[in-house]
């Protein structure tokens, strides 16, 4: 069964490079900072483009929240070129594209891969039908037919990039709350399929309101597995465009509501 994690490329002289080398004694978290902003951003498809604040959280890196002279350790990452400031709450990773699958080369494999899917379960239901009409024939071919469906079983799926990111983005973020981490299967999966395709979600959206329903006082509660965030997606969605009670009184776009800012 092929491997269904995400991965992300990074040059075996990566600590050779001057940008890094530079940080690894005095300033090791800004490696980790550039490190963690490239897998999020492999992660979630964003193409190098971060929200500063969350990734910095994830590996307890400071930021300022603007220009601070490369005090805080992003500021000196894009003092050094490890990244390029887009506004005080974005950030992209330099050269991201040039080592990393761009958000498109991955959505047209995804589609490659679910269409040779189909052309295989097309196939072996012709194949099925087939087989049985011969089988019907004789006796010991009805019992062959049978013995060889048991041992088929179900056809595999390939993995998808984009229902992948969702599910382990929600896993992390419940993760990260103190509560155990959920087994992401089949259900997971279905859910997530079910969510992008049927419900026509768009996943940077759904991104953004797993990582406001984690940061809520309520919700994180709630939402512990992915057949809960679809079912409850509509009301997310409104609450985290007009505010909850339990949350700061937002005066923010609507952007930073649904990231959680």
């Amino acid at each position: 069964m092929p491997d269904a994690r995400l991965f992300a490329k990074f040059d075996l002289g990566y600590f050779d490079n001057p940008k890094i080398a530079d940080f690894v004694e005095d300033h090791p978290r800004v490696i980790f900072l550039h490190q963690r902003a490239f897998l999020y951003c492999r992660q979630h498809l964003t193409d190098g483009e971060f929200p500063v604040r969350l990734v910095a959280r994830m590996v307890g890196a400071t930021y300022c929240g603007s220009q601070c002279e490369a005090e805080c350790d992003y500021c000196r990452g894009v003092q050094s070129g490890l990244f390029e400031q887009v506004d005080d709450r974005t950030g992209i990773v330099h050269d991201y594209l040039e080592h990393q699958d761009s958000s498109d080369q991955v959505n047209r494999r995804s589609k490659a891969g679910k269409k040779a899917a189909s052309a295989r379960w097309d196939s072996d239901t012709q194949s099925g039908s087939h087989t049985k009409g011969n089988a019907n024939r004789s006796a010991e071919g009805n019992a062959e037919e049978r013995r060889g469906e048991e041992s088929r079983g179900e056809p595999e799926t390939p993995a998808r990039a984009d229902v992948e990111a969702l599910c382990e983005h929600l896993a992390s973020r419940i993760e990260s709350n103190g509560a155990k981490r959920p087994t992401v299967g089949k259900k997971w999966h279905d859910s997530a399929r079910l969510l992008l395709d049927r419900d026509q979600r768009p996943q940077v959206e759904a991104h953004r309101l797993i990582d406001w329903c984690q940061d809520s006082d309520f919700w994180r509660s709630n939402v512990l597995s992915m057949a809960t965030f679809r079912e409850k997606y509509d009301r997310l969605r409104m609450q985290a465009e007009q505010g909850h009670p339990n949350r700061h009184q937002f005066a923010q776009s609507s952007e930073d509501k649904a990231w959680g800012y």
